[in-house]
């Protein structure tokens, strides 16, 4: 049987984990559209997303939507 995860903050934190682990697997940096197609979410979501990994200090932004590893 499949775990049902707790809604919202605990999916939420999942997603942060995953943008940073693809993030810091980008090496050079990662573009806002790469980020989509590689997780299939919409830009908005990746804007929040890549948000709340910077405020925990998971990534850095460098120019308008390009992340690298923090």
């Amino acid at each position: 049987s499949k775990a049902v995860s707790a809604p919202g903050r605990a999916a939420k934190e999942t997603q942060v984990e995953t943008i940073a682990g693809i993030v810091a697997k980008s090496g050079a940096g990662i573009t806002t559209a790469a980020l989509k197609e590689k997780t299939g979410l919409s830009e908005r979501q990746i804007w929040s997303i890549t948000h709340r990994a910077q405020k925990l200090g998971k990534i850095k932004k460098t120019k308008r939507g390009v992340y690298l590893p923090a």
